[in-house]
């Protein structure tokens, strides 16, 4: 019996959890991605090959014949880097059936010091194309959807 289905819960009730990927820093590949999957089997207690640099599937389960090979994204449809050593998709490898598992790191949350800084200096950073795009995204707010991202700030550091 494949274990796809019990992984991909574990993975879901994690993100719902509020676990989150953490990324250390930008030249940090695709390891966070992992790290973050690994904890994810290790709370299903399910035993797999340490991963290896270069080793394709990233992560080999030992009781199922199948693997997993991640893939981290900066944001939807955009890998973080472009990585010469991967693998194309492929159903089977040596055995072994191979899921590939895409995840995104988190967005950094728009806060109220952010929609503060913005909102104070939007006459010199407007002009800058992709700053502009922040406004876009900002104008399409609705005065609903603003106060809810201050009331989740003062929540937040206030520790409600």
């Amino acid at each position: 019996m494949s274990l796809i289905s019990t992984v991909f819960v574990q993975c879901v009730s994690t993100v719902r959890s509020n676990i989150l990927i953490e990324r250390t820093d930008r030249h940090d590949k695709e390891y966070h991605c992992q790290n973050w999957f690994k904890s994810c089997l290790d709370d299903l207690g399910e035993h797999y090959d340490d991963p290896r640099r270069n080793a394709y599937p990233d992560f080999k389960i030992v009781r199922h014949p199948e693997g997993y090979e991640l893939k981290g994204l900066a944001y939807p449809g955009q890998t973080a880097y472009f990585d010469c050593n991967s693998r194309p998709p492929c159903r089977e490898h040596n055995g072994r059936q191979v899921y590939y598992v895409f995840s995104r790191y988190p967005a950094r949350p728009l806060n109220l010091s952010t929609l503060d800084f913005l909102t104070r200096n939007r006459a010199k950073l407007s002009r800058i194309d992709r700053i502009g795009m922040i406004y876009m995204t900002l104008d399409r707010m609705s005065k609903e959807q603003k106060q809810v991202i201050c009331e989740d700030s003062v929540n937040f550091f206030c520790g409600n």
